[in-house]
């Protein structure tokens, strides 16, 4: 009994040094941050990035990471960090993963007390019981023919993958939780691409697959994957895809700020709009010509107004027929305000032929008619 307990004290010892130096190494990850909302992380040793939702991950998701870290300590950073639900820490330690922190996640509410009692016990085989042999007449033996095995069905040849190179170039992920794939056949998921993250694409499978390098900057080197093609659109397309939803109301003159929206997205963001200057134009003028009176601007872009004073305008002219002359009657010009329309002064057009000429020519007539007329009445008393 005294060697049982001092094997039991000995193994104690051994499993806390074990804890302790555990948690004195490095931990195998980088960095943990935020992102729309969720916690994520790296870890260099493996290159893996994942992410969680508010929930923790799921004990199917579980057993997905149980395969790629093999690292307890890695398992044991995702717990701590909260990116296993309750229900997958039990799970975990069911499988006998970080069954050494099991006291210490219990304490701290990562797993219930009972997760050891959720395990699903094995049915013991039960023991043969004695059957009595029954006694078997003597009967003829026939000989019985032997069936012949079914020919194995020959499985259908796999249709080959291939990747055409050609398609190249900057994208954006539209579709969150996009799952990265370490192989073309899409069987082997690593990680989930989160909306807006950039890739660099050099090639498209005949599957309907992305073959991109992801460059993040918190990543140590750029890695290959693999996605759907249609979580994906071109890096222009994505920034044409930016639409103003909230216009900015303050004078050219003033700092302003304009929010925008991504129609593949639902991204939004601030841009700062730079003061400059106002485009000012003519709005009225109530000055006139003979009274003084003030003139307003006003900006194309803006609500911005100015006010001048302005001086009396004058009077401004323009000769205007306003009788039109003719053959012997004379026509009228007015100098008429092209503001106002007052007529400021007025002139007189002589006709085609001037009234002295007419008169003249009318006299002229009159004599020599009245010189035949008395030179025929003279014929006739001669």
């Amino acid at each position: 009994m005294k060697k049982i307990i001092n094997v039991m004290l000995s193994l104690l010892v051994v499993l806390a040094l074990g804890t302790m130096v555990a948690h004195s190494e490095t931990k195998c990850y980088e960095d943990y941050y935020s992102e729309d909302g969720r916690l994520a992380g790296w870890f260099s040793h493996e290159g893996y990035f994942i992410t969680r939702d508010s929930s923790g991950l799921s004990p199917e998701a579980a057993d997905l990471y149980m395969q790629y870290l093999d690292c307890e300590e890695c398992l044991w950073e995702l717990i701590v960090h909260g990116f296993f639900s309750q229900e997958a820490t039990n799970h975990i330690l069911q499988s006998g993963r970080c069954t050494q922190y099991a006291d210490e996640l219990v304490a701290a509410g990562y797993a219930t007390a009972d997760w050891n009692t959720k395990t699903v016990a094995t049915p013991q085989p039960e023991e043969p019981q004695p059957v009595e042999t029954p006694q078997i007449e003597e009967t003829p033996v026939i000989k019985e023919e032997t069936p012949k095995a079914p020919e194995p069905e020959q499985s259908e040849p796999e249709e080959e993958i291939t990747e055409d190179t050609t398609v190249t170039g900057d994208y954006v992920c539209i579709e969150n939780m996009t799952k990265a794939y370490a192989d073309k056949k899409a069987t082997d998921e690593v990680f989930s691409l989160a909306s807006s993250q950039r890739v660099k694409v050099i090639g498209k499978t005949s599957n309907g697959l992305y073959h991109y390098v992801a460059y993040d900057s918190d990543a140590d080197a750029e890695n290959e994957y693999y996605s759907k093609a249609e979580n994906f659109i071109g890096e222009s397309e994505y920034e044409n895809g930016w639409r103003l939803i909230e216009e900015d109301t303050s004078l050219c003159d003033e700092v302003g700020q304009e929010l925008w929206r991504n129609d593949y997205t639902g991204e939004e963001k601030t841009v700062e709009k730079e003061a400059t200057e106002h485009s000012l134009r003519l709005f009225e003028s109530t000055a006139t010509c003979t009274e003084d009176g003030t003139i307003i601007y006003t900006c194309d872009n803006c609500t911005y107004t100015k006010t001048e004073e302005q001086g009396a305008l004058g009077h401004e002219g323009e000769w205007t027929t306003v009788k039109e002359k003719h053959l012997l009657i004379p026509g009228k010009e007015q100098n008429i305000c092209l503001r106002c329309g007052e007529v400021l002064e007025e002139r007189r057009i002589g006709s085609y032929i001037p009234l002295v000429v007419l008169i003249v020519v009318v006299v002229g007539a009159a004599a020599v008619a009245v010189y035949f007329i008395a030179k025929k009445n003279r014929n006739k008393l001669l």
